[in-house]
């Protein structure tokens, strides 16, 4: 009875590794049509180039001064605030420039994964998604779909630094 207990138990297990969708790489951003624009499509299907393949660095107009300026006015520090951590936010941008499937985490200095303020993570993704004029990268002269993160170092509310 236990073989078929065990046997049971893998086939099961065998279905539900099955029905779980195929990701190329950890971390890949499944579209979540719950969370996601609905209008925000890549243009390569699931082709979406990692943000290691290509040396370029931050690949917006203005650079990295640009995404600090555009947080340094606004983002409010929430009032009384006691967290500190790391938050990153990653998103993809599709072939045209546009940005979408944010998705974030955050994590104590010990990079344990802690559960940040929606009055902090709110912000962060609502100011990132704001950022429009990401650049469109080519690969063999055509345009790419590509992940980018930003990372925010909080101390008691406070943006201290964001990478990269």
């Amino acid at each position: 009875t236990l073989l078929l207990l065990t046997s049971c138990q893998e086939k099961g297990a065998k279905k539900a590794i099955q029905e779980a969708p195929r990701l190329r790489y950890v971390e890949d951003i499944a579209p979540n049509e719950e969370i996601d624009n609905p209008n925000f499509n890549t243009c390569n299907g699931e082709n979406v180039f990692q943000y290691f393949n290509f040396g370029d660095g931050l690949e917006y107009e203005g650079g990295k001064r640009a995404i600090l300026e555009k947080f340094k006015n606004q983002y409010e520090v929430p009032k009384r605030s006691k967290f500190s951590g790391l938050i990153r936010v990653r998103f993809i941008i599709n072939c045209n420039g546009n940005s979408g499937r944010f998705r974030h985490l955050s994590m104590d200095y010990n990079y344990k994964d802690v559960e940040a303020p929606e009055n902090i993570t709110g912000q962060l993704v609502s100011i990132t998604k704001s950022l429009d004029k990401w650049k469109i990268k080519k690969y063999n002269d055509s345009p790419i779909d590509y992940y980018q993160y930003l990372s925010f170092k909080i101390e008691s509310g406070i943006i201290v630094k964001i990478l990269p």
